[in-house]
């Protein structure tokens, strides 16, 4: 089975016994979407909903991962560019 839990973004692949209880219990503490439930299917990335998340804003998404990855704020990022921060939350946004 391959989950994502999207906040914090974390992807987890679990096979054994005891798989659905796990996911049960993640899913009571955090949002989990279920990518694939069976190791003999494959699901295409683009067909997934987490894929269509990312594409609607890719540049935002893409810089808003850049600066938590640099674990940095947006203030911070901000003042580094030398440009607002509510200009950083702008372009993640958009």
């Amino acid at each position: 089975m391959l989950a994502l839990v999207k906040k914090p973004r974390i992807e987890i692949s679990l096979q054994g016994e005891k798989v659905d209880e796990l996911i049960e219990w993640i899913s009571r503490n955090f949002e989990v979407s279920i990518l694939t439930s069976d190791d003999s299917e494959s699901a295409a990335i683009e067909d997934t909903d987490f894929w269509k998340e990312m594409q609607s804003n890719r540049v935002g998404n893409l810089l808003a991962a850049a600066r938590r990855k640099a674990n940095i704020t947006q203030a911070q990022l901000a003042e580094q560019l030398g440009i607002r921060q509510n200009m950083i939350s702008d372009y993640v946004r958009i």
